[in-house]
């Protein structure tokens, strides 16, 4: 039984924080683009979806991090980052997108009679706030313990005892770096186009 159990708790612990690149392409400027899955935190009740991605060429890498929601990001949206030792983070959203999706329907049952629910649109959207790597590393070094999203008019907060976004960003980054470090060496590898022809 108590195997069982600390199998369970690796298994949450590890599905709790699990993270992966969901995206690695050549954009057609030439830029590297690497973007993490996104995890969902409900701030003030509401579902935001986090996430970083970076932009590299030959001369800059550009850290971002992704925050997506069904709610309203506006323009002038405001991220403010709290560490842990009382040092704050502000990150003015860079850019927003406003898109369509469509959520699939579901089957349910009462009694033995099953309904479907058909699919339906709904609106979503996207914004990017450019982050540095100190940052990045501040909030690995120390963590996070509160966030606050929106602007003067409205926003949302939450406090955090046990760093969980904080954790989350910090494998997000790494599993960033690894896929890098991975790209660079195989572009080392690689042969020139031109070579033995």
């Amino acid at each position: 039984m108590k195997k069982l159990l600390v199998f369970l708790c690796v298994l949450f612990t590890v599905t709790t924080y699990a993270q992966s690149i969901s995206v690695d392409r050549i954009e057609s400027d030439g830029r590297h683009q690497i973007m993490t899955s996104t995890k969902d935190y409900k701030i003030g009740g509401i579902k935001y979806s986090f996430g970083l991605k970076i932009y590299e060429d030959r001369y800059d890498t550009d850290w971002l991090l992704l925050v997506s929601s069904f709610n309203t990001i506006p323009d002038n949206t405001i991220i403010l980052i709290k560490l842990k030792n009382g040092d704050v983070i502000e990150l003015p959203v860079n850019n927003v997108h406003i898109g369509d999706i469509t959520l699939p329907g579901y089957v349910y049952n009462i009694g033995k009679i099953g309904y479907v629910s058909p699919s339906t649109s709904a609106t979503y959207y996207s914004s990017v706030y450019v982050i540095s790597p100190a940052d990045l590393i501040r909030i690995e070094t120390h963590g996070i313990e509160k966030i606050r999203i929106g602007n003067s008019v409205q926003f949302v907060d939450k406090e955090w005892s046990n760093n969980a976004l904080g954790k989350y960003l910090t494998k997000c980054r790494k599993k960033i770096l690894e896929r890098l470090e991975k790209s660079k060496k195989k572009n080392k590898e690689s042969r020139s186009f031109y070579d033995d022809f």
